[in-house]
């Protein structure tokens, strides 16, 4: 099982004003600098958490369904399914209809459990599914929660960026940071 983004989000879930704000910075001259520990945070929080903020386009492959027919998706919160294409032994591309499988948005992980029938095996990466997830369209639909965790990271780094180059950041994480966004957390076995 691989997955890739396919269409990025379109604006950060914790903006340039909004760092700048907590920061309590108002000149311009380290707006480069601010945004991209914004950038950075959002990338952190996303890949500790398995969350997409800001709604996000990805396709996941799958070689072949389990034997339980049910496939977890990658990223949450899953919105909807964009398309599903499943490739027969010939490499013949067939869009599957809602009918052929049920998507479960409300678990963690979101799981889509299909018809068997509607797809028996196909090559490697065979199926394609191609779907949606984050909290929505703006930083105003993600959880304040996580836009205040980020905000005590962006401040840290910050706070930290001349001691340590660039290169070698995130060096640390504040522990508040960690408090915050602990319900969110991935648990991984």
């Amino acid at each position: 099982m691989t997955f890739q983004l396919i269409s990025p989000a379109s604006v950060q879930a914790v903006t340039l004003a909004d760092a700048k704000a907590h920061l309590r910075v108002t000149a311009s001259e380290e707006d480069e600098l601010i945004d991209g520990l914004t950038k950075s945070a959002t990338q952190l929080v996303e890949c500790e958490t398995g969350l997409s903020l800001i709604t996000q386009t990805f396709r996941l492959w799958v070689d072949d369904l389990p034997e339980n027919h049910v496939v977890c998706l990658p990223r949450n919160p899953a919105r909807n399914i964009v398309q599903i294409v499943w490739y027969d032994s010939e490499g013949t591309p067939v869009i599957l209809p809602g009918s052929a499988y049920f998507f479960n948005s409300m678990s963690r992980p979101a799981r889509l459990k299909f018809d068997r029938a509607a797809c028996p095996s196909g090559p490697c990466n065979g199926i394609e599914i191609d779907f949606d997830a984050g909290f929505g369209n703006t930083g105003v639909d993600v959880p304040d929660l996580i836009k205040r965790a980020m905000k005590v990271l962006i401040a840290h780094w910050y706070e930290f960026r001349g001691v340590y180059a660039p290169s070698d950041q995130p060096v640390s994480v504040p522990d508040l940071y960690t408090h915050l966004i602990r319900h969110y957390r991935q648990v991984r076995l």
